[in-house]
């Protein structure tokens, strides 16, 4: 399934070149998804440099990817307010609307961002992907009330296929919540137990820093999110397992649909902990069959 929105770069126009950046470091270690060192990094270069709006940025990055949603959308919202030529904030308050479902809110930050940057093309794409939501909740509607209405049927699945496979993207995708309306069918009871009992699985494997065992459930298939090749994706896997003291991973409201014969996504809400590090966030899975098991092709993680 396609992400919903994206983050936006994490440059803004005004930003100072990579050598001389100092704020080049926390933009990597976010990309690592290393939040703690990030912020530890952030913390030190705000208590020099306050009002920077690069740092700031940042920081409401982490706090979105950190599931501390109204946070990040206070200091956006307050980015706009200082920095009113800049669509970057406008469309990162576009993703955090989305993912709680509110979409008109998501439409009207990036028609915001697109009105202050005609040529901003992240903002272009995610405004075409909130109309196809929106567009989707109206067919299921029409749908809802004339279960006869072919035509409305017709158009929903339109909708369904746009988002049925993810795009590959070198920016952080963010995906969509428990709380959207579904673009694929419920899976069947067995399947959905199938499902749900592989991602239990394959969260114990994790929890266990069971490295092969973890790796296993993902499908020679897998295209790491961040853009990494496979073995380098492989290679940080297994260093973050095998790292901490001990790992912690609960999972909460997994609800599994089908897109196909064999495929299907799995959402859920995760629960991270470890000796240095916790998060709660929310997660979905794409799976395949292939032979007798279910395996992760694709996996996308979104504030909370």
């Amino acid at each position: 399934m396609r992400s919903l929105l994206l983050i936006a770069s994490l440059f803004f126009t005004f930003a100072a070149s990579a050598a001389e950046d100092p704020l080049t470091t926390v933009r990597a270690l976010v990309d690592q998804g290393q939040y703690s060192e990030a912020t530890t990094r952030l913390d030190a270069y705000l208590k020099e440099h306050a009002g920077d709006p690069q740092g700031r940025f940042l920081r409401g990055v982490i706090l979105a990817e950190q599931g501390e949603s109204t946070q990040a959308i206070e200091l956006f919202t307050a980015l706009t307010r200082e920095y009113p030529e800049l669509p970057e904030p406008h469309n990162n308050l576009a993703v955090l609307f989305a993912a709680q479902g509110d979409y008109v809110r998501a439409r009207d930050a990036l028609l915001v961002a697109i009105n202050t940057h005609p040529s901003y093309a992240t903002a272009h794409e995610n405004l075409g992907d909130i109309y196809a939501r929106m567009a989707g909740l109206a067919y299921d509607k029409a749908l809802h009330l004339d279960r006869k209405n072919i035509t409305a049927k017709a158009k929903l699945g339109l909708v369904r296929n746009l988002f049925s496979n993810p795009m590959p993207n070198t920016a952080t995708p963010v995906a969509a919540t428990a709380t959207d309306t579904p673009v694929a069918a419920p899976a069947t009871a067995m399947n959905s137990d199938k499902l749900t009992a592989t991602v239990q699985a394959w969260a114990t494997a994790w929890s266990q820093r069971d490295v092969d065992a973890y790796l296993g459930f993902y499908s020679p298939r897998f295209k790491p999110a961040s853009g990494q090749s496979r073995s380098a994706w492989k290679r940080q896997r297994s260093r973050r397992l095998q790292a901490p003291a001990f790992i912690e991973v609960k999972l909460h409201q997994l609800q599994a649909t089908s897109n196909s014969a064999r495929e299907a996504t799995v959402r859920f809400i995760q629960e991270y902990r470890s000796d240095s590090y916790r998060d709660r966030i929310s997660k979905t899975l794409n799976l395949v069959h292939e032979g007798d098991r279910w395996l992760i092709s694709r996996e996308f993680t979104s504030s909370q």
